[in-house]
């Protein structure tokens, strides 16, 4: 009977001890939802599987709304421990290394003391040497002119980086972009700072920023960890930057060593024009890695484009260089350039080989038609390609087609750059340039490019359930069907300037008018749905709409880094 007594009470406890660990364990969860920010960073770097989820994540583009997207890139590059714990005690090492950095470097000799603990024979020897007017390399004076002209160089630079978009041209902005650059480049004086380096620096700085951002905005409405508030300090904005922007170049450094390799005659290789020697020709490290992807990848894939572009001697090194150098970043829109370097940063930088092939491919439908200088006009000026997500998964496919299956259900329809290049010697005819009589049904083509679909996130996602929403949909796209083919003067009637303007505005509503009806499509079946589930796709070809309708009211265009 006491035995039957006694575990009725340890069953008791039992349960009261349960109850009150789902109590506390409902407590956190109750909290962890209600803070999406936490949950977020708990589902990225305390998972189970870790760094492989964020990786396939990655992949996919799936990191394109990331909250802790820096951080995530950190870990890719080996700059960061994929531990927690670990993380937070490095991150503390690299700000301190940093500081020390900057206490190096920033040195003005006029503040220079000599040691009190010095001979005076040795301050007497110094202070004759090292004087305003020295050469010797071991002066303070004449390293601290070399320091100022390094940062005059750089500076240059960093003033045109992205130009068009404001968070660049802020002088804070600019300040901590040329201290990263400058100390870098004094760290590293076998590789020194080149031109390219700040377009690689500004959208690693933009990240880190934007994530702080968030950071400081979860931190208003929600509880924040500590250790959340170490990673995330936004007070080392610098520091953190310049440690990522060290883990990219370390990547590919050697695409900036502007010095040739010798190497042998290799039949493999197309040796360059007037090499010099025939058993021997002079290639620098990018300028063979280059070769290597055309002839390895590009010419397997396809040997009709390889041929087109060999038989009018456009070699990769012309346009490639750049598109290495600063890892696509002038050929995509900001966004778009985020999503290829995530995937390059997952899964390592000889995807760039890869991606590369898939800008080409898809292409090739225009470089095949095209002459050479229009050739070059659209490598110089890669083209707008509507889904960035068909390139990776492309380059995905053709590096390993067992694993990646080649893409389907992506938009590849691309459109030319045909934004006016306001050079010197186009200035000049600029102002010949005028809008042609086009007309749609008889009236202005101002009239349908002028429709919009204003539609909110909320109202789409009660698309299935609001039928008002649902019809008022269903008459924005009647509208837009509406548009029927667009009658030109005629080109016999026209001069040069004229017909010029016929074809580009001919492609442009040809482009248009193809990526609309797909579109429209897409809208349509989600309205024959009706499911919740398919919301994003209303918003994307929303978007995809409203796009078509910019570039037709001319409100949008193409400009060469199309961000």
């Amino acid at each position: 009977m006491n035995v039957d007594i006694n575990t009725a009470i340890e069953d008791d406890f039992s349960i009261i001890e349960s109850a009150e660990e789902v109590v506390i364990e409902h407590r956190i969860e109750d909290q962890i939802s209600n803070n999406y920010y936490i949950e977020e960073y708990l589902s990225l770097f305390h998972s189970k599987d870790g760094i492989k989820t964020i990786r396939r994540t990655a992949l996919q583009s799936g990191l394109r709304s990331c909250r802790f997207r820096s951080l995530c890139w950190r870990v890719f590059l080996e700059s960061l421990p994929e531990s927690s714990d670990e993380c937070v005690v490095k991150i503390k090492e690299f700000r301190q290394k940093y500081e020390f950095i900057c206490d190096k470097y920033n040195k003005d000799p006029r503040n220079v003391k000599p040691d009190v603990n010095e001979k005076m024979i040795e301050i007497k020897i110094i202070n004759a040497t090292d004087n305003p007017l020295s050469q010797d390399e071991a002066s303070q004076w004449n390293q601290y002119f070399t320091d100022s002209e390094l940062r005059s160089r750089i500076t240059q630079d960093v003033i045109r980086t992205f130009p068009e978009i404001d968070f660049f041209q802020l002088p804070q902005i600019q300040t901590v972009m040329i201290n990263i650059l400058f100390h870098f480049a004094r760290e590293n004086p076998s590789i020194d700072y080149k031109q390219g380096m700040h377009e690689l620096l500004a959208p690693l700085l933009f990240v880190i920023h934007c994530d702080h951002q968030t950071f400081l905005h979860a931190e208003e409405i929600g509880l924040i960890e500590d250790e959340i508030k170490v990673l995330m300090d936004p007070q080392y904005i610098e520091h953190d930057s310049y440690y990522l922007f060290c883990a990219v170049m370390e990547r590919v450094e050697g695409w900036y060593d502007n010095q040739s390799i010798q190497t042998k005659s290799d039949t493999s290789l197309n040796k360059e024009p007037f090499s010099g020697s025939p058993e021997t020709a002079l290639f620098s490290v990018l300028g063979v890695k280059l070769k290597m992807i055309n002839e390895q990848i590009v010419k397997r894939q396809d040997y009709e484009l390889y041929n087109h572009l060999m038989s009018m001697e456009i070699t990769p090194q012309i346009y490639g260089i750049r598109w290495m150098r600063l890892l696509f970043g002038r050929e995509f829109q900001m966004q778009d350039l985020l999503v290829i370097w995530d995937a390059i940063f997952a899964d390592g930088f000889a995807l760039c080989d890869y991606i590369f092939a898939a800008m080409l491919l898809v292409i090739r439908k225009l470089l095949l038609v095209s002459d050479y200088a229009q050739c070059l006009y659209h490598l110089m000026r890669y083209p707008s390609v509507p889904d960035i997500h068909y390139i990776i998964h492309l380059a995905l496919h053709i590096r390993d087609p067992l694993n990646y299956s080649e893409p389907v259900g992506y938009s590849s329809l691309v459109m030319p750059n045909i934004t006016v290049d306001h050079s010197p010697t186009q200035q000049s005819n600029s102002n010949l340039r005028r809008s042609p009589s086009a007309k749609i049904n008889g009236q202005s083509i101002v009239r349908p490019t002028t429709l919009t679909i204003q539609m909110t996130e909320s109202s789409t996602r009660k698309l299935s359930s609001n039928e008002s929403q649902k019809k008022k949909l269903e008459k924005r796209i009647n509208e837009l069907t509406h548009i029927s083919s667009i009658d030109f003067p005629n080109d016999d009637e026209s001069d040069d300037v004229m017909k010029h303007e016929n074809y580009e505005l001919k492609h442009k509503i040809e482009y248009c008018w193809t990526h609309m009806t797909t579109q429209l499509d897409v809208l349509q079946r989600v309205l024959a749905r009706e499911q919740l589930t398919h919301e994003d796709e209303a918003m994307l070809a929303l978007a995809e709409l409203k796009k078509c309708r910019d570039v037709l009211k001319g409100t949008l265009k193409f400009s060469t880094n199309n961000h």
